[in-house]
């Protein structure tokens, strides 16, 4: 299925899509957060969609607009198309529900995301720090972040 053809299947979900675009030939889908576990269900369990593997999750601090943008990069292997579900989030309470019981590979993921951006997952399995050491206190990949050993380059 190509982007065209994929968007035009999406159009008619349950959930009405806040946006629904083709760029770089990836098909993105923005969907409000409480609406993500009733999207994700659909994506994997529709035959024609059949998304059934996630190859990665992401967040982004966007602190200009005070709020963070998660996303899932979806693959149907049997049908070989792919597609970002993606919504965006307060800074204030930056909290999503899991979709690690729609697709296991989320587990990792979306630790991975809580661990450098401070994004909870409530209903996660194991939220916990994934990359950083026991005790580290902050989020490092939040644009306000400071560490105290560091000392920012100088701006021209």
């Amino acid at each position: 299925m190509g982007s065209q053809e994929l968007i035009e299947k999406l159009g008619s979900a349950p959930v009405k899509p806040v946006e629904l675009s083709d760029k770089f030939g990836i098909v993105f889908m923005t969907v409000g957060a409480e609406e993500m576990m009733r999207m994700a269900k659909y994506l994997k369990e529709t035959p024609e969609l059949a998304f059934d593997l996630v190859e990665y999750a992401y967040g982004t601090d966007w602190l200009t607009k005070e709020q963070f943008e998660v996303g899932y990069y979806l693959t149907s292997t049997k049908h070989q198309h792919d597609l970002v579900l993606r919504c965006f989030i307060p800074r204030d309470n930056p909290k999503l529900h899991t979709l690690s019981g729609i697709w296991q590979a989320a587990n990792m993921h979306e630790r991975e995301v809580f661990d450098l951006l401070g994004i909870e997952f409530s209903g996660h399995p194991y939220l916990q720090r994934l990359l950083t050491p026991p005790g580290f206190e902050g989020y490092p990949l939040r644009k306000d972040y400071a560490h105290p050993d560091f000392e920012p380059l100088p701006k021209k």
